[in-house]
Order: structure tokens, then sequence, then C-alpha cells
């Protein structure tokens, strides 16, 4: 063995040792012990490159936005866009992005910036076509119920001069405590900004403007399903969306049993530069 080896090899191992602690820290497990495997060791250097790049991306403006349709299917027009984020040069999708971030407690910085390229993006629409259009943001609870996103949000509508309608925000998770988070959600309800939700529980325990769910199956208990939860939240003038949609025949049955709003692969994403060009497009058109 080499002296230089002979040198590199303990600080390797309290590498190895350092992460594993880490690893094992983050699982929350009750287990005081870890069998070490080198994938952990692999996996954390790769999510730590992940973080560093994204870290980089924040700080310089790399970022990309990029826009879901979601349509009503009874005038078969795009209701709204569901932003999302694209980290360009690493084969990375966002809902992996977004997880590596919750594990490094990036998840609130990334969302905050997501949000604020949201609102340029409108701000410069609106200035280069007289135009706005109505874009949902995805935030995670964690984000949502934080003392600093009100007045954050309040800030960069007042900056951009964005009108609050324009945008909604829909919030992933279950188990948002309401009457903790009551005031937070009445101020920014009262604004006219919308508020959408995953999860039924939250959907039911205060009157957000839409429900969103996932496509599962066409079984008659499925749609039985759909269809009572879709009556539910019409009677509480609440819009139920189906998201995942996949073929033109789930796209009938899920019409046939009185949803309106859907999205999915079917209609496929728009980055935001090309969405801006047809938008100019289609004001230039007009004039």
């Amino acid at each position: 063995m080499s002296c230089c080896y002979r040198r590199k090899l303990p600080s390797k191992i309290f590498r190895y040792l350092e992460l594993s602690l880490d690893y094992l820290r983050r699982k929350a497990s009750d287990e005081p012990y870890i069998f070490y495997e080198h994938s952990i060791y692999e996996n954390e250097v790769f999510e730590q490159q992940v973080i560093n790049y994204l870290n980089q991306a924040i700080e310089t403006n790399q970022l990309s936005l990029a826009f879901e349709q979601i349509i009503d299917l009874d005038r078969n027009v795009i209701w709204q866009y569901e932003s999302d984020l694209i980290l360009e040069n690493i084969a990375v999708d966002s809902k992996y992005l977004h997880a590596i971030a919750k594990k490094r407690n990036r998840l609130e910085a990334l969302e905050h910036h997501h949000i604020k390229m949201v609102c340029e993006f409108l701000h410069t629409l609106e200035k280069e076509t007289t135009k706005l259009i109505k874009i949902t943001i995805p935030i995670s609870k964690e984000t949502f119920t934080s003392v600093d996103f009100n007045p954050y949000i309040f800030g960069l509508f007042h900056q951009y001069s964005i009108p609050f309608e324009f945008i909604r925000f829909k919030v992933k998770g279950d188990n948002i405590k309401i009457n903790q988070h009551l005031n937070q959600i009445s101020e920014l309800a009262n604004t006219g900004i919308g508020l959408d939700t995953t999860s039924v529980e939250t959907a039911l325990s205060y009157p957000f403007n839409a429900l969103h769910l996932d496509f599962k199956s066409t079984d008659d208990k499925w749609n039985q399903y759909i269809q009572s939860m879709h009556q539910l939240f019409l009677n509480h003038h609440m819009a139920v969306i189906i998201r995942d949609v996949k073929s033109p025949e789930h796209k009938e049955v899920l019409h046939s049993l009185g949803i309106k709003y859907i999205q999915g692969d079917m209609y496929k994403p728009i980055t935001a530069d090309r969405l801006f060009i047809k938008i100019k497009g289609n004001s230039s058109n007009e004039n």
C-alpha cells in the first residue's frame, strides 16, 4: 500500500461515517445503528451536487419556468396554467428536485424563488402584451404555513404590481391545522388570491377554491367517489381538478361524471418563453 493511499484511507472512512450518521438522523428512525452501504455515499454525494447546483441556479437566476395546462372540458379551452420549475443542465425532474430540497432544508427558498419567477413572468407579460393569464403555483404546506409566507407574497405582489386574482396557490400536503392558520388563510383569501389543496380533509375543513386529485382508475368505486366529490364541492362553489389524465378515453369518462377540469400528459407542458411568444403573437393578431 502506498503512503499516499494510507493517508487518504482514514479520511475517507470518517467521511463515510459522517454521511451515515447524517443519513440516520434524517431518517428519523428509532434504530441506533445503520448497516452501511456504499450506495448511501453515492446518493449523498449526488444529492449534495444537486443542492449545490440548485443554490447556484437560484443565486444566478438560471432556473426556468414551464407551464402545464388545466383544461375546461365544457368549453374545451385552457382554464389556467400550473407553473413548474426546470433545472436545466442536470437530469433531475421537478418532484425529485423538491424532495432533495426538502431533505436539505432548501424547500422554502426554492418555492419562494418559484413564486418570484412567476411574478416576474406576469410583470413582463403585461408590460409587453397588456395581457395577463391566471397561474396556479404549487407549494408545500410547510412553506404555506410559515409565518413569513404572507408578508413575502404581499411584498412580491406590490413590487411587481400583480393583481391578486391572477395567482392561485395549490397547497400540497395533508394535516394542515386550520385553526392555527385561519387568520393567515383568511388574509390571503380576502385579497382575492385563490387557494387550492390536494387534501380532501383540508377542502372539507375550509372553503378553499379547488381540490386537486390524482386520476386512479375507471372502476365503479372510484368513479362514484369522484362523482360524489365533484357534487359535494360543487354545492360549496369549489372546483375539482383531476390530474394525471393520460388518454382521451379517460377524459371522456371524467367528463361523463361531471368533472369539468383536468390536466395531464394529454396536454403537453409549454415553456415560459414559448408561452410568452404565443400570447404576444395573439395580441399582435388582435391589433
